[in-house]
């Protein structure tokens, strides 16, 4: 992975995480993430390029999770991304096991728990 990120890149890289993780890059996902870049300020010139990367990583799955999460290291970000994913996994209306396990994933590395995962589910 490239180590040469910007913080916008690198959340770039977790809203296409949490959009695979049900094995399929669905358009309404697309969209979402497009209009979650646009509404969030944050910066999406190397969103294909990123995308595009990402689908076609020969790194598993986990090992791309692993390395994106640890590179969100401010809090606040950590929670609003991880409101922001919520919203992103709903996209194609389903929630798909794969994205709860992945939201718990950034849940965990971030040391989000119990009550706060819950306030945020219910915001």
């Amino acid at each position: 992975m490239d180590t040469n990120y910007s913080k916008d890149d690198n959340k770039i890289r977790i809203l296409v995480l949490v959009a695979i993780a049900d094995k399929e890059f669905h358009e309404s996902e697309d969209k979402m993430i497009r209009k979650i870049l646009k509404e969030h300020n944050i910066e999406s010139k190397n969103y294909n390029s990123i995308k595009s990367e990402v689908l076609n990583s020969p790194e598993t799955f986990d090992e791309i999770c692993a390395n994106s999460l640890k590179r969100i290291k401010n809090e606040n970000e950590q929670q609003d991304l991880l409101k922001i994913l919520f919203v992103l996994s709903m996209a194609d209306f389903i929630l798909h096991e794969d994205e709860i396990r992945f939201i718990e994933l950034c849940a965990k590395e971030w040391g989000i728990y119990g009550d706060s995962l819950k306030e945020m589910i219910r915001d």
